[in-house]
């Protein structure tokens, strides 16, 4: 990242805009992609809630037996696949949000360092 003072950090307002463009999109993403899940999950743990035959023992599943095992795993094959296929989703979709605002980040800091050097050069100068 060696940038004479004169030449500035090589960024313009078009890189800068373009990459909240691009951090807001996979932000927004991320958030549905949770909301899918968590739909989902809410959806298996209300379905075990009125359904005699996944009781236990005639008893309804207690809340912590709800989040911990019919959220995370489902009570079928099927759900665990539904499952594991969102919680992938979700993943993906949040590590491409994290490149997307550490790709932001990098161009605020080099701004940052532009304007530091700047400033102490003036310094030199005065």
């Amino acid at each position: 990242m060696a940038f004479l003072l004169e030449e500035g950090p090589g960024i313009d307002m078009d890189q800068l805009f373009d990459a909240w463009k691009e951090t807001a999109r996979m932000e927004k993403n991320m958030y549905l992609a949770e909301h899918m899940l968590e739909s989902h999950q809410a959806n298996l743990m209300s379905t075990a809630l009125s359904s005699p035959g996944l009781w236990v023992n005639g008893k309804p599943p207690t809340a912590s037996y709800l989040e911990k095992i019919v959220a995370v795993v489902g009570s079928t094959e099927e759900d665990k696949v539904a499952l594991e296929t969102l919680v992938n989703l979700f993943a993906a979709v949040k590590e491409e949000y994290i490149g997307a605002k550490g790709h932001l980040d990098v161009l605020h800091e080099k701004i940052r360092i532009w304007q530091t050097m700047s400033a102490n050069s003036r310094k030199v100068l005065s």
